[in-house]
């Protein structure tokens, strides 16, 4: 199994890589090979063409959640396969009106597109709020539970019927990865909070081994405690490695390297991992 990270807000001292706010991933396994969100549509096609990766080839693409920065790249990708269907997995809400709305200002941050606009263009939806198995040891975690509040902040909204409601980001999806070295578990954002995905990896796989967590871990936001029960957390499931990216919050990272040390590094626009 090979993992790419093909969309980030870092990138390595590379000529002609892009970074951008958002978070994308290529994972080869199998024969298979499956995009895991598409950035925010800036760095997508540059990067895997820098990476020598064909996302022509891509048997589905799965995205983790309905905002702009993993799902951008959606339509620019389809643009490129002129015309080919393709899979497009994603929960049910993806397609919401959503919106931030801090400091009396409005922001809209959904996907970017609608459902007919992005069929047109190829896409074969199959969205699905229960978890979904692929080919080659891929899961698709589906409505990860609450069982730990994740306390998103407050700012994160959809419209309906005209009026702005908070967002539980139900649709904030994980992808679990079975490997011989164990269980990597692949985030985009991590809205459902970082202790209910792993608890709900270890239910779903009926694993007792965890072996990497990578993607965006969504912890800029937390308090002190939070980020301490979480830590925890990661200590107990024994890790070999922690990736992060996108919206982890460099003062979060900092922390993690000093509780967890050499296991954290940094999962950059590039960076490719092997299990």
């Amino acid at each position: 199994m090979q993992l790419t990270i093909l969309c980030d807000n870092t990138v390595p001292a590379c000529p002609g890589l892009i970074g951008e706010h958002g978070f994308a991933c290529h994972i080869a396994t199998n024969g298979r090979q499956y995009l895991f969100d598409t950035g925010n549509g800036l760095g997508i096609l540059n990067n895997a063409e820098r990476c020598n990766i064909d996302l022509t080839d891509l048997d589905a693409i799965l995205l983790s959640h309905g905002h702009w920065d993993h799902c951008g790249g959606l339509i620019p990708l389809l643009k490129i396969r002129q015309g080919r269907s393709i899979p497009v997995y994603a929960h049910p809400a993806i397609f919401d009106e959503k919106v931030s709305y801090a400091n009396s200002t409005e922001r809209t941050i959904g996907a970017g597109f609608n459902r007919a606009e992005a069929e047109a263009a190829g896409a074969k939806f199959y969205l699905s709020a229960d978890p979904v198995e692929l080919p080659g040891g891929v899961i698709f975690s589906g409505e990860i539970p609450r069982t730990f509040d994740p306390q998103a902040e407050n700012t994160l909204c959809y419209r309906q019927a005209g009026s702005l409601i908070p967002d539980p980001l139900l649709d904030d999806q994980s992808l679990y990865l079975q490997s011989d070295s164990g269980l990597v578990i692949l985030c985009g954002c991590a809205h459902a909070g970082v202790r209910n995905i792993l608890t709900h990896a270890l239910y779903l796989t009926d694993t007792n081994k965890l072996h990497a967590l990578i993607g965006g871990l969504h912890l800029a936001f937390k308090n002190d405690e939070q980020l301490s029960l979480i830590l925890n957390d990661l200590k107990q499931h024994e890790l070999q490695l922690i990736a992060t990216s996108h919206c982890t919050g460099h003062e979060a990272i900092n922390q993690l390297k000093s509780a967890l040390g050499s296991i954290i590094t940094p999962g950059a626009v590039s960076v490719n991992f092997q299990f």
